[in-house]
């Protein structure tokens, strides 16, 4: 594991905090070294709260299309709602395979898949890659 210390004038030195480097999330152990580490571990978390907002702001844009009451203006933000949740899940939706295929060109093998094997081995509990 690599330290990270702060040298300050007058030789203070302020070291790593104590267990500094590694982290346990979703119950696997990571390498939390760098900024890509919190990021991939993170993915695991980001990419499912995603999909619940989406689903939370579709259900909100069609409850609010069925209770317009054929208000034009009404109809129109909800379909705005509507609208802007798929544009939502859509970039979010290509970010990830932008990354993933980004990752396998350029040969990136710390790029961590939270779904399966893509970029960063097999699953947990076998099977083979993409």
């Amino acid at each position: 594991m690599e330290k990270i210390a702060l040298s300050l004038p007058g030789g203070v030195t302020i070291d790593n905090p104590p267990g500094f480097g590694t982290g346990s999330i979703a119950g696997r152990t990571l390498p939390l070294n760098t900024l890509a580490d919190v990021v991939n571990a993170l993915n695991f978390f980001i990419f499912p709260a995603a999909g619940l907002l989406l689903l939370i702001y579709l259900v909100y844009g069609g409850f609010s299309y069925m209770t317009s009451r054929g208000d034009p203006k009404a109809i129109e933000a909800a379909k705005g709602k509507i609208t802007g949740a798929l544009v939502g899940f859509l970039i979010v939706f290509v970010a990830f395979w932008i990354v993933q295929g980004v990752g396998i060109v350029l040969g990136l093998p710390n790029i961590i898949v939270s779904f399966g094997g893509i970029g960063g081995g097999p699953p947990p509990g076998g099977g083979g890659r993409f």
